[in-house]
């Protein structure tokens, strides 16, 4: 029959494993950005035109840290949140893809999946009309679980549009800065880190 001393060690064991099951939980990422830096879909440049590269890389992956915790709504639906940081891209011709703000996810919907969206317009007179020129930018990050070991893929996807409103004529691509829409998967791997072991780390999402 275990001791006293033993029962209240196992039972301030069992509280401590029950307290630390909805901490936050941070991840060490290691991202593949090849498919970032290597664009070779034709659709993303003006004229169709792929660059030609002037590099090349093997074994190469960009190193963030990434949080996420559990959260309940008021209506009583359980959510999840994901600080990855700033996450900034430029895809080909494509708008700029610019995220550095919280993306929840519906734990019993979605869970580990977080998709964010931004939409930027504006509306400029053109040919006795108005143009509008819309932006619009995802960011999605897929987890396969959220356990010690998990991997990955984060979806970014730049969309452009333009519509002209009564007779409005919109502008010929040359003098678009950026008129193509462009989509990449960027596969990746994590680590789950005890932060209380590392003391140079700090429980927030980073990628600089």
């Amino acid at each position: 029959m275990p001791t006293r001393p033993l029962l209240a060690a196992l039972v301030a064991l069992t509280a401590l494993a029950a307290c630390q099951g909805n901490q936050p939980r941070t991840y060490r990422v290691a991202l593949d950005l090849t498919p970032v830096r290597f664009i070779t879909d034709g659709k993303c440049f003006k004229n169709n035109e792929v660059p030609a590269p002037n590099e090349s890389t093997a074994n190469l992956f960009d190193e963030q840290q990434w949080v996420v915790w559990d959260g309940v709504q008021q209506d009583g639906s359980s959510v999840q949140f994901l600080d990855f940081g700033k996450q900034q891209f430029k895809l080909g011709d494509s708008p700029q893809v610019e995220f550095s703000d919280l993306v929840r996810s519906f734990a019993s919907v979605t869970p580990g999946v977080f998709t964010g969206q931004r939409v930027l317009s504006s509306v400029t007179p053109s040919g006795g009309g108005n143009v509008v020129q819309t932006a619009t930018t995802i960011i999605t990050v897929t987890f396969n679980d959220l356990g010690n070991a998990p991997y990955g893929r984060l979806d970014i996807d730049s969309r452009y549009a333009c519509t002209g409103v009564a007779g409005g004529v919109c502008p010929l691509e040359q003098a678009v800065a950026s008129p193509r829409s462009c989509a990449v998967a960027v596969p990746f791997v994590a680590r789950k880190i005890d932060i209380a072991r590392v003391a140079e780390y700090q429980e927030e999402g980073k990628n600089d």
